[in-house]
């Protein structure tokens, strides 16, 4: 799935790069004279390329509810240690489930995100969801090495209960 995005990438990268040769090396009457007969190549550079990608992916139907990670911060964390964090939390996630197929569509087709700040009953009770769902737990140094944060395998459906917990931004306030 990543050779595919590279490619993608790749390709695009190779049109604009000869577009901006044209449009660099020419003066602009020039210039419109060279887009017009190098444009239908760069199109179909384009076309190729797009086309190579969506080919892939194009018939899987899109999901209703995007698949979403989620991370858990306790509540009595400072901003300053939260935002560390979460930066934690995405490296373990990673360490985690790299080369999981259900990371790696994550990874291509949503990349969501969700992090919520818990009270410590919350905490234990996401803890508790251990058979259900995978996840790591954050620990930081800090704060002697007690777990500060649990971050989630991202799925498609989820509990009610991590639906009700609070989003961070919207109630931390120092």
């Amino acid at each position: 799935m990543r050779s595919k995005v590279k490619t993608l990438i790749n390709s695009l990268q190779q049109c604009h790069d000869k577009a901006d040769i044209i449009a660099n090396t020419y003066n602009s009457e020039m210039f419109n004279r060279i887009a017009v007969t190098n444009a239908t190549e760069i199109v179909n550079i384009s076309k190729d390329a797009i086309a190579s990608f969506w080919g892939h992916f194009g018939s899987i139907p899109a999901p209703k509810n995007p698949m979403k990670m989620y991370i858990l911060i306790l509540d009595w964390v400072d901003t300053g240690h939260a935002v560390n964090t979460a930066a934690h939390a995405a490296l373990i996630a990673q360490e985690l489930w790299n080369g999981d197929p259900e990371w790696e569509e994550w990874l291509c087709n949503s990349f969501r995100k969700v992090s919520c700040i818990a009270t410590q009953a919350e905490f234990e009770k996401a803890l508790s969801f251990h058979e259900e769902y995978e996840y790591g737990v954050i620990t930081e140094s800090s704060f002697g090495d007690e777990p500060v944060a649990l971050v989630f395998k991202p799925r498609y459906d989820w509990d009610p209960f991590f639906k009700s917990l609070k989003l961070y931004g919207a109630c931390k306030a120092e």
